[in-house]
């Protein structure tokens, strides 16, 4: 029907871009709002609003950027609801500098405003303006949220030891009578794995009123992955397969494991049971935008139309980092192959690798890279991206699946090498 209509009024499209927002057809919408404004159409408020959360799931950053220009044409204020889901969107598009353009312009804001921004900076590794953010939230009379404390104690963690996000927890949150939430539980398991607190981190678990939060035992599960407690980890595989039987995070991660200590035989049985049950693994996914457009690549793609330019890149590529320092860490290849040549092919052909090629040739040099992965970037990549950034003279930003990596062109990640 809205095909057939030869004039269409702003009121039309606005309807069926609301259709296509509503039924989770984020590209189909947005297509269609960037066909209504070259028509001449006017969103509404509900709708812009609506496409920045679409860009946000898309994390298409240029046209985050281009629609957000706009606000003053359609005559919508930058209040706090706007300024939410704007600071949002760039966070989501892994712009960090963008959402704190906007959180500055936004007269006022709300503890979701101030918990977004500060969870943002406390991913990206910058801890100590993470918690400057949260003093100034508390000098302007917000009161915190349960997000923004636990992003507190996730701040407090990269800038300090351990010990000062125990006591921020017990002065600041029990001792003050505050209400513990399940997310400041969370990150206090969170910050004892990373730290390889394990024994600590499963009592904590024990002791709290969430014994059967998942994201808990997600946590220490990986943590248990990073620090190759076998024992451990399947005990915390268990635990979320009774909470969760369906979910293929829990045998994916216990099959990691199973590897990384050489497990070969107990790997393939976590393998055989995902299969009998039907469970498929979340293929891991690297997108970067180039020219307003997003291409996407999984392991071992060659499915590019200049996949043949984007390999002889990379052998380019592993050439010079190698050069430079760069020493493969085949340890972290989970297939059972004994050829180290192999292993080295397996590690460079990883997603990741395969959209910062993409990027360096479709790029004027010194342009920085921006690459969005859905799964947890793996250690030998984020050490061969740090190369890569000084043999390239680039930055590279990758929001990946647990928190932002802004690698500079001198080597050094802001997430100080822990994620």
């Amino acid at each position: 029907m809205f095909e057939k209509i030869s004039h269409r009024d702003s009121s039309a499209w606005n309807t069926m871009v609301k259709l296509y927002i509503q039924n989770n057809l984020d590209k189909d919408a947005l297509l269609l709002f960037k066909q209504m404004q070259l028509e001449g159409g006017r969103p509404n408020r509900t709708n812009l609003l609506g496409i920045f959360n679409v860009c946000a799931k898309l994390k298409v950053l240029s046209d985050a950027k281009m629609i957000s220009t706009r606000l003053d044409d359609y005559e919508v204020d930058l209040d706090v609801e706007a300024g939410n889901v704007m600071v949002n969107m760039f966070v989501k598009c892994g712009s960090l500098q963008e959402a704190k353009e906007v959180f500055d312009k936004m007269l006022n804001r709300d503890a979701v405003t101030w918990s977004t921004l500060i969870s943002a900076y406390a991913q990206e590794g910058s801890g100590k303006f993470a918690l400057q953010l949260f003093a100034q939230m508390q000098q302007q009379g917000i009161k915190p949220n349960n997000a923004s404390l636990a992003n507190v104690l996730n701040a407090i963690s990269n800038v300090g030891p351990l010990e000062e996000a125990c006591d921020y927890f017990n002065s600041k949150i029990v001792d003050k009578g505050i209400q513990q939430s399940v997310q400041q539980y969370g990150s206090m398991v969170n910050l004892l794995g990373q730290k390889g607190r394990l024994d600590e981190a499963e009592d904590f678990i024990a002791k709290t009123p969430y014994k059967d939060d998942k994201a808990m035992w997600m946590a220490l599960l990986g943590a248990c992955r990073v620090h190759g407690d076998v024992d451990r980890g399947k005990r915390a595989a268990e635990k979320l397969l009774q909470l969760d039987p369906q979910t293929s995070a829990p045998y994916v991660m216990l099959s990691n494991i199973y590897a990384s200590s050489g497990r070969w035989e107990a790997k393939a049985r976590v393998r055989r049971v995902m299969a009998e049950k039907g469970i498929k693994k979340q293929p891991g996914i690297s997108a970067i935008e180039v020219h307003g457009k997003m291409h996407e690549f999984m392991v071992r793609d060659r499915s590019h139309p200049r996949s043949k330019e984007i390999y002889a890149e990379l052998e380019r590529l592993t050439a010079a980092i190698k050069k430079a320092g760069y020493v493969p860490d085949t340890s972290q290849v989970l297939h059972n192959v004994a050829s180290e040549k192999e292993k080295e092919w397996l590690l460079n052909t990883h997603s990741e690798r395969l959209a910062i090629c993409y990027g360096l040739i479709t790029t004027p040099p010194g342009t920085p890279l921006r690459i969005i992965k859905n799964l947890r970037v793996c250690p030998d990549c984020h050490v061969a991206t740090k190369f890569i950034c000084k043999v390239t003279g680039r930055d590279i930003i990758v929001r990946d699946g647990k928190r932002f990596h802004h690698v500079s062109k001198d080597g050094t990640c802001s997430c100080n090498d822990y994620w």
